[in-house]
């Protein structure tokens, strides 16, 4: 038996994000030219890559000096790679002391060529949607010369851009999804995410049903060992329009009838929610209450770099953990929040992610202190420029007025009934 690996014709260098365009490319390779599949080397895909047992790196750096063509898919995730960049450099490398190890650049929108750099500059970059791949297409079949080539290559060339155009697409809501949910400055976001989910893979979280949030905890928090709660409410068109809802503000009003310490940041995450009617008229329903109000903007200013929907309910005996916390965390179906959607919703008792909850309310907390201002104040800035805000009775309040006085003209029948 041989111990020495197997190398392979056509290396495919590409980000782990971006396994999709490899496939595809792979595939297009296989059907609309007649590659064997023996043929190419590809980390991302199953029977493709490193075999069982074999040293990976060892393996990438004998298959890449190996290989007559090398196709990089350059994406912006290819530059972010180290690995990645390695592989470039090498594939360069082998091209520039010997043109016949062929390099083929494919470059994945939003990249451009003007982003290359400069050890790419004068080779043929092609786009990889617009890109016809005669050139790539003729390379291929004089390197693997004998196999069975397939005359349907316009069909699975018009296949091959139908996905790519897809996968873009589909890229480039990600892209503007991580960019908006990216609230603040740096990366913490991605730091927190990543806590998250190894919290959740150890199952160290019990999962709360959709809309069952605020009933779930209202039972923790109405505990008579129950000595404090804090939360963070960030304040959007969405959170908003819920708690607008006469059957969900329960969750507000039962704060007043509470006899623990009760510590309430809201953050006003939309511009447009700051003057907005619907924000003055919510806001003052509960200007009785300890909240402190904060923008994003104020917290931008002071580095402060996250903030999510959580709560934390801390006891004075150690029955069931000293302390329980609720959060909010994004997943994967939810790719549509801040247009319509909702967040994944979990109960920890978790002491480390809790501790991190709580650095999260500190920082908070801190700035809301001397740059905060409490919801009576917040009022009275509108009502001097705007006048009186007045709230608007709903549906529920009224009919219940109207029931009320329906009772009492009731008993007031009654009385007279029994008078004569």
């Amino acid at each position: 038996m041989t111990s020495e690996i197997q190398k392979k014709t056509i290396f495919i260098s590409h980000a782990e994000e971006d396994a999709g365009f490899a496939e595809a490319l792979v595939k297009l390779i296989e059907n609309g030219i007649g590659v064997d599949p023996n043929e190419i080397f590809l980390t991302s895909k199953d029977g493709y890559g490193v075999a069982v047992g074999k040293d990976f790196v060892d393996s990438i750096l004998k298959e890449i000096e190996a290989a007559s063509i090398v196709i990089l898919i350059l994406s912006k995730n290819y530059f972010k790679s180290d690995f990645c960049i390695c592989e470039m450099g090498i594939a360069r490398y082998k091209n520039s002391i010997n043109p016949l190890n062929l390099l083929y650049p494919l470059l994945v929108p939003p990249l451009t060529y003007a982003e290359l750099p400069i050890i790419l500059k004068h080779i043929i970059s092609y786009p990889i949607v617009s890109a016809n791949f005669n050139d790539l297409r003729s390379s291929i079949k004089d390197i693997t010369k004998g196999h069975n080539i397939d005359n349907r290559w316009d069909e699975y060339r018009k296949e091959f851009t139908e996905s790519i155009t897809l996968l873009i697409e589909r890229q480039k809501k990600n892209f503007n999804y991580n960019e908006r949910i990216c609230l603040m400055k740096g990366n913490v976001f991605f730091d927190d995410m990543i806590r998250t989910v190894q919290l959740i893979d150890d199952k160290d979280v019990i999962p709360i049903e959709n809309f069952s949030f605020i009933e779930k905890a209202s039972k923790d928090r109405n505990n008579e060992s129950c000595v404090e709660s804090r939360y963070v409410f960030p304040l959007t068109d969405l959170t908003l329009n819920f708690f607008l809802n006469a059957k969900n503000r329960h969750w507000f009003d039962d704060e007043e009838r509470l006899s623990h310490s009760i510590k309430r940041r809201v953050v006003i995450i939309e511009e447009k929610l700051q003057n907005d009617l619907k924000t003055k008229q919510f806001l003052k329903r509960y200007q009785h209450l300890d909240w402190k109000i904060i923008l994003k903007s104020q917290l931008e200013a002071e580095n402060i770099k996250y903030f999510r929907d959580f709560c934390i309910f801390t006891y004075k005996d150690d029955k069931n953990g000293s302390k329980i916390a609720y959060f909010t965390y994004l997943d994967s179906k939810h790719h549509h929040l801040f247009i319509k959607g909702s967040w994944s919703q979990y109960k920890t008792i978790n002491p480390g992610y809790i501790t991190v909850l709580e650095g999260y309310f500190t920082n908070l907390y801190k700035i809301s202190e001397s740059s905060g201002l409490s919801i009576k104040d917040q009022i009275k800035i509108w009502e001097s420029h705007d006048g009186e805000i007045k709230i608007e009775p709903d549906e529920i309040e009224i009919l219940k007025e109207e029931n009320n006085l329906l009772k009492s003209r009731l008993n007031d029948i009654k009385e007279y009934v029994n008078q004569k």
